[in-house]
């Protein structure tokens, strides 16, 4: 039994021995949960991020999604674990769902609508969570983007990963909605978002943020707002952050800056040094970098659809 399933197995274990106490006392009930939620489930994550296999890793994180989701169901007022719902969830969609394709072919329309309802939900979770701030909670509802940049003064750095997260099911969710005006008019949100997160811990999933604003810039035309510099000095930050290490970063800054300046060069030289890199390259982040392994193999298969 692989590391992945060990953690996963015993994570199980608590998890059913926690929900299995549904018909006791409210407190007693919280705090099983809680304590599963603060113990076993991020030991069970960070094995299943550096999990090697990318078919262990797909099989594996449905079941486990589920049993979170059952316990954020018995206790809907754990913060912790809807911020893991909304990352586990953008996780899955970004490296399983969506995976491979480029921009310039997207995947089935069935295969679309199903990432757009899953990033939905991990959205939906991420709100909830992050609801707890007044201000915020009001600014989500009245839909002033100046009233939602200042509530999120309101957040601190133990704060950022439901911003993140949130933020990163956001944005995938525009992202595939490019025929949604509704959907379209809720970027300055998202990267008011990213902004804050910057702003709080710059260094959070390896730059993270900056990898949202390669695509911010850099996928949209200068008639719309793009940017491919500032994109470039994004990717230049983020890179800094990460040692170089983060390849999903590659990836984007390949498939978004180079095609949006035409440099081909730039696109293959970048491509190949993922494909180059150890799978161990960043600790911890095995299937991560695996993720970028795939996605950088199946653009430069593509490459004469870019240039």
């Amino acid at each position: 039994m692989n590391k992945l399933m060990k953690k996963t197995a015993l994570a199980t274990c608590l998890a059913i021995s926690a929900l299995s106490l549904v018909g006791c006392g409210g407190w007693m009930k919280r705090t099983a949960i809680d304590t599963t939620a603060d113990w076993m489930i991020p030991d069970a994550m960070s094995a299943f991020y550096d999990e090697p296999d990318f078919e262990i890793a797909r099989a594996a994180l449905p079941a486990d999604l589920k049993l979170v989701e059952g316990l954020a169901r018995a206790n809907p007022g754990n913060k912790q674990l809807k911020v893991l719902l909304s990352q586990m969830l953008a996780s899955f969609t970004t490296g399983f769902v969506e995976e491979p394709y480029s921009p310039e072919e997207m995947p089935s329309p069935v295969t679309v609508q199903r990432a757009k309802s899953l990033y939905l939900r991990g959205l939906d979770y991420g709100k909830e969570a992050l609801r707890e701030k007044k201000s915020f909670s009001e600014a989500l509802n009245n839909h002033r983007l100046d009233d939602f940049e200042k509530s999120l003064s309101s957040f601190s750095k133990e704060d950022v990963p439901g911003l993140f997260w949130t933020a990163l099911n956001w944005g995938n969710l525009i992202m595939l909605s490019q025929d949604d005006p509704d959907r379209l008019v809720e970027l300055p949100f998202v990267a008011a978002m990213m902004d804050r997160v910057i702003q709080l811990d710059e260094s959070f999933y390896y730059g993270g943020a900056h990898l949202f604003f390669i695509v911010f810039h850099a996928g949209r035309p200068s008639t719309l707002g793009g940017d491919p510099e500032k994109a470039r000095q994004h990717y230049e930050r983020m890179a800094a952050l990460s040692g170089g290490k983060f390849l999903l970063g590659d990836v984007y800054f390949a498939n978004y800056y180079a095609v949006a300046v035409q440099d081909e060069a730039l696109f293959r030289k970048t491509l190949e040094k993922v494909l180059g890199a150890p799978l161990d390259i960043l600790p911890g982040e095995r299937l991560t970098s695996g993720i970028a392994k795939r996605k950088a193999k199946s653009l430069l298969d593509k490459t004469q659809e870019f240039f």
